[in-house]
């Protein structure tokens, strides 16, 4: 196998730029307003490409995760349309949408802390 001068590897790129069209196609064209400011974290594909998990979190209390996801995965069609007009590779990956709650967990470790440093707990 010849050695490759690129940096890293092509499913990594591939998810690179997934990343960043879903991000434009979410801002511009598939506006979800109800999860008012949507932000993909992550993209991560399976090793024969075929399968492109996209992790995201959201702000706003008015919709739950799961209401969300929903909304995303009604419009997953429309999305992996834009997408394959962007993005120019021999299979287009299928998208799985996933709520990322790390951002939450981080926020309750740091209350948890800032209780410990009180003296709360």
């Amino acid at each position: 196998m010849p050695y490759s001068h690129k940096p890293y590897k092509r499913a990594d790129r591939l998810a690179d730029e997934i990343k960043h069209v879903l991000a434009e196609i979410l801002i511009k064209q598939v506006q979800i307003t109800e999860a008012g400011m949507l932000t993909i974290l992550k993209v991560s594909l399976s090793p024969d490409l075929m399968m492109a998990n996209v992790y995201f979190s959201y702000l706003n209390d008015q919709k739950t995760p799961e209401e969300i996801l929903d909304i995303l995965k009604k419009n997953v069609k429309t999305i992996r349309y834009l997408m394959g007009k962007e993005i120019i590779v021999k299979h287009l990956p299928q998208i799985r949408f996933h709520y990322d709650d790390a951002m939450e967990k981080a926020e309750k470790i740091e209350q948890i802390f800032h209780k410990l440093h009180k003296g709360e707990l």
